[in-house]
């Protein structure tokens, strides 16, 4: 992330580079808890996908039964899941610093959290099961085509978990890392 620094971030994404796993079904969270949670560098005044996870078929692969997506658009940070579960942070984009995101459901509750604090939160019993449903930091693919991180945007230290934290440990998480950055 820095000279010397002991932190890697990754940047550099287009319709050809993006970072991305196939499916996998420890990622079926279906109604369940779970947790998405990084960094992102917003270096850009235009966004796009920080992470998606989708079946990247065609008009419904970006929102869509079982999809999650975390974007930055518009002057927002956007939390999707599915069809129905909609979460905005409003945020000036291009801010050319380090931004701590975590995206979770606990007990049907969908939060999201920006730098440590909780933005915003609604309740939500969208299935997150999507056979086929590939992952991709970075870019995502949508009515024929691809959108992708400004090339002067970078991600670090993301994670998924089957679990939701709670407060003071997502507080404590990005006390402990932001000096990190």
């Amino acid at each position: 992330v820095a000279t010397g620094a002991d932190l890697v971030g990754y940047s550099g994404f287009s319709a050809s580079n993006s970072l991305k796993q196939p499916y996998n079904s420890d990622l079926d969270f279906g109604t369940g808890d779970f947790c998405y949670m990084g960094w992102f560098y917003d270096g850009s005044v235009s966004g796009a996908a920080i992470l998606t996870r989708n079946d990247g078929v065609g008009e419904a692969a970006k929102y869509g039964p079982g999809t999650v997506n975390i974007l930055s658009n518009a002057g927002t940070l956007k939390l999707r899941l599915g069809n129905l579960t909609a979460l905005n942070h409003t945020m000036t984009l291009g801010s050319l610093r380090w931004v701590h995101v975590v995206a979770l459901r606990r007990s049907s509750i969908v939060e999201l959290w920006v730098d440590g604090v909780l933005s915003v939160s609604s309740a939500s019993s969208e299935n997150l099961n999507l056979a086929g449903g590939a992952l991709s930091f970075g870019q995502y693919f949508y009515n024929q085509q691809i959108g992708f991180l400004s090339t002067s945007s970078s991600l670090a230290l993301w994670r998924i978990s089957a679990t939701a934290p709670t407060a003071e440990q997502i507080a404590k998480i990005y006390e402990d890392e932001k000096v990190l950055f």
